[in-house]
């Protein structure tokens, strides 16, 4: 965005500048005097704003390009900033069933044994009493 908006700076100043020196070799074509009074009428070119009336549409043009691109990288900082957001959210849900792994892993282990127990009792009674303390 700020090399885009750099060169529309550049060219309308480059514009302008060419503008300004056309209007001076206008006036002073007319006019052969000394150089101060040459640059007098420069001057005297430069605050006549009948240029804008001549390039208005150009004017209206690149301040339209100008806000469009200032518009676009606002959507386009916005959308970076929610895709930053929702990545950050998901890294830390995934962390945090990350972090549970263990105490899953340990109660299916616990479990286990106390099927194991279960099934290995010599009676039943002995084997449910293995259920109950094993949990």
């Amino acid at each position: 965005m700020g090399r885009i908006f750099n060169l529309v700076c550049w060219f309308f100043m480059c514009l302008f500048a060419a503008h300004i020196i056309w209007l001076i070799s206008i006036d002073t074509q007319a006019y052969h005097g000394s150089k101060a009074d040459v640059l007098l009428a420069g001057y005297a070119a430069l605050f006549r704003f009948h240029w804008i009336y001549h390039y208005q549409t150009l004017i209206t043009g690149i301040f339209a390009i100008g806000a469009a691109l200032i518009g676009a990288s606002a959507i386009n900082g916005q959308i970076q900033s929610a895709e930053r957001q929702e990545r950050e959210r998901r890294d830390a849900r995934h962390a945090a069933a990350r972090a549970t792994l263990p105490l899953a892993l340990s109660a299916i282990t616990q479990y286990a044994v106390g099927c194991s127990r279960y099934v290995n009792a010599p009676t039943m009674s002995m084997g449910l009493l293995c259920l109950l303390y094993a949990a």
